[in-house]
C-alpha cells in the first residue's frame, strides 16, 4: 500500500451526488456549488463567501459556496449520498491547491475540480535535498507516480528519493516546464509516460509520442532517459 508523510495531498475532500467541487480556500479545505439541475431542490441551503484559488490573472475568485461541513450534515439527513473518490491534489511553492484531478475508486469516471489549472501537478519528494535534487520522475498521472514510488521502496531503489510528478496528461508539458523553473537544481529528468500499444488496447501511441516530444522539448539542457526499466536496474 503507498504511504509516505505527504499522503495528505490526496485525501482531500469527497464529491456528493447533487454538488459539485467549487474549489479549495487557502487552507486546502474543500468548498461545493449545487449542481444546476437540482439548484431547485438545495434553495434552503445558506452560501458563504470564500476566496478559492484559480487560474484568473490574480490567482483568486471570491465566489458563494457550501463548506464540507454543511454538506457532511445534508449526508447525515440523507438528503445527499457521498460518492468514494480520490483526489490529488497539486500545490504551488507558497503551499496554495492549484491542481485537483479527481478520479473514481470503482470505475472510470475522471474530472478536474472547477478552477484548476495544470502548472502544479501532483508531486512527490518535491523537496528532495542531497543527489536526489539533481533528478525528476515525470508521469502521466497521480497513480502512476505512487505506483512507481512504491516499487522503488520495494526495490530499495535510491529512486524512491527523487522527486516525482504528474502531468494530469501527456497533451501538455506545464507541470515539468514549472517544476524546472522552481527547482534549478534539477539536471536530469526521467521519463515514465505509458507503452501504449494495440496489445494494451491503445490505438494511438500517445504515451511515447509525449516522450519523444518531451525529449526534444528539453533534449538540449537535460539528460533524458526513459523508466522503463525495473528502477532497481536503473539505479
Amino acid at each position: 500500500m503507498f504511504h509516505y508523510k505527504g499522503m495528505e495531498k490526496f485525501i482531500k475532500a469527497l464529491t456528493y451526488a447533487h454538488f459539485d467541487i467549487a474549489g479549495y480556500d487557502g487552507q486546502g479545505q474543500a468548498w461545493y456549488t449545487v449542481k444546476e439541475r437540482f439548484a431547485d431542490k438545495f434553495q434552503d441551503i445558506p452560501l458563504q463567501t470564500v476566496t478559492l484559488y484559480t487560474h484568473n490573472p490574480k490567482g483568486e475568485r471570491v465566489v458563494p459556496c457550501i463548506p464540507a461541513s454543511t454538506i457532511h450534515d445534508l449526508v447525515q439527513f440523507r438528503r445527499t449520498a457521498a460518492y468514494q473518490n480520490v483526489i490529488m491534489v497539486g500545490y504551488t511553492l507558497q503551499k496554495e491547491p492549484y491542481y485537483a484531478p479527481l478520479r473514481v475508486m470503482s470505475g472510470k469516471y475522471k474530472v478536474d475540480v472547477i478552477g484548476s489549472r495544470k502548472d502544479y501537478g501532483f508531486t512527490i519528494n518535491e523537496n528532495a535535498a542531497g543527489p536526489a535534487a539533481s533528478t525528476v520522475c515525470v508521469f502521466e498521472s497521480p497513480i502512476e507516480a505512487m505506483s512507481y514510488w512504491s516499487m522503488c521502496k520495494e526495490l530499495q531503489s535510491p529512486r524512491m528519493d527523487y522527486p516525482m510528478i504528474s502531468l494530469g496528461g501527456v497533451s501538455t508539458s506545464y507541470v515539468l516546464t514549472q517544476f524546472l523553473k522552481d527547482h534549478p537544481s534539477v539536471k536530469n529528468i526521467i521519463l515514465g509516460l505509458n507503452v501504449d500499444t494495440a496489445e494494451n488496447g491503445h490505438t494511438i501511441t500517445v504515451g511515447q509520442n509525449a516522450t519523444v516530444r518531451i525529449q526534444k522539448e528539453f533534449g538540449n539542457k537535460y539528460q533524458h532517459p526513459c523508466a522503463y526499466s525495473s528502477p532497481k536496474q536503473l539505479e
